[in-house]
Formats: structure tokens, sequence, C-alpha cells
């Protein structure tokens, strides 16, 4: 028989209702949060900040709507396919952000 743990759910971050999120993802190191929102250009990265808060770290933009995104295993870079079938891959400079241990 196997025993079950209570946890206690802490709302992190909420973002604004009219930011309707279809994707999000975490980077493999539970860092970083990688967001799109419905007929957007725009990718956000979230990371997590040294208070344990999350902050917008970084906005991605594209031409036309982005339909799918991933962040590498690394956290080091983003892949985005837009809606004219263009992939483009981002690295993401590290300059000042809190690393995960």
């Amino acid at each position: 028989m196997s025993q079950c743990e209570k946890f206690e759910l802490v709302e992190k971050i909420k973002l604004s209702p009219d930011y309707k999120i279809t994707t999000a993802i975490f980077s493999a190191d539970g860092c970083h949060v990688l967001t799109i929102a419905n007929k957007d250009k725009e990718a956000q990265i979230y990371g997590l900040g040294g208070d344990e808060s999350w902050v917008k770290k970084a906005t991605i933009r594209r031409k036309s709507r982005i339909l799918s995104a991933t962040i590498s295993s690394d956290g080091r870079h983003v892949l985005t396919i837009n809606a004219s079938h263009q992939l483009r891959i981002t690295e993401l400079q590290r300059k000042g952000l809190i690393t995960c241990a």
C-alpha cells in the first residue's frame, strides 16, 4: 500500500487575463518557463528569481504568429516555428540571471 503525501499549492505567478496562453513549457532544470499566447507573435520567457518569484526575463518576437516553441534541455536556446513555416533558434544570454542549483 502506498502512502500519499499532501502538498500545499502556492501560486507563484498569475498573468493578465488578456494574455490567453496556449502553450507553456518548463525548462529541464525548472528555472524557466516559456509561454506562447493564442495568435501571438511573441514568446515570453519567465525565470525563477532569487526570492523564488517568477519574473519576465525575455520576449522573442516573430513576424508572424508562433505555432510552436520549445526550450533546450540546458535552457540556453529557444526554438520557434512561425505561421510562415520558418524555424528560428534564439540563444538566451544568461547575463545577470539567477541560476538554479
